[in-house]
């Protein structure tokens, strides 16, 4: 929200719809991935990233908006779960050792 409030928000409110579809992705990935469903959670993530996400625009603009938008949210999916895979298990390690059942350790 800040990098479209920064750049003028040229998608409007749609900018409100695209959050909330991340953060339904977000939290859809974290559940499947804390489980052990690390493959199911990314391939969820990309195909709800990359395809399902972006049907909001075939109404708003057209099929060809929505054909346009598709390699680019591709790869930026495909990278996204890569560092997801990379970052997740160090971080969850740190933050474990910081924070003890929402007490701050330290």
């Amino acid at each position: 929200m800040i990098s479209a409030l920064t750049g003028g928000m040229p998608l409007g409110s749609l900018h409100f719809i695209i959050a909330l579809e991340m953060a339904l992705l977000v939290f859809i990935f974290a559940m499947l991935f804390r489980r052990g469903k690390k493959r199911l959670a990314s391939i969820l993530f990309v195909i709800g990233n990359a395809f399902v996400s972006p049907i909001p625009f075939i109404y708003l603009f057209d099929l060809t908006f929505y054909f346009a938008l598709l390699p680019s949210l591709f790869i930026g999916s495909l990278l996204n779960t890569a560092i997801a895979w990379v970052v997740t298990p160090p971080l969850t390690t740190k933050i474990q050792g910081i924070y003890h059942r929402g007490e701050v350790k330290g």
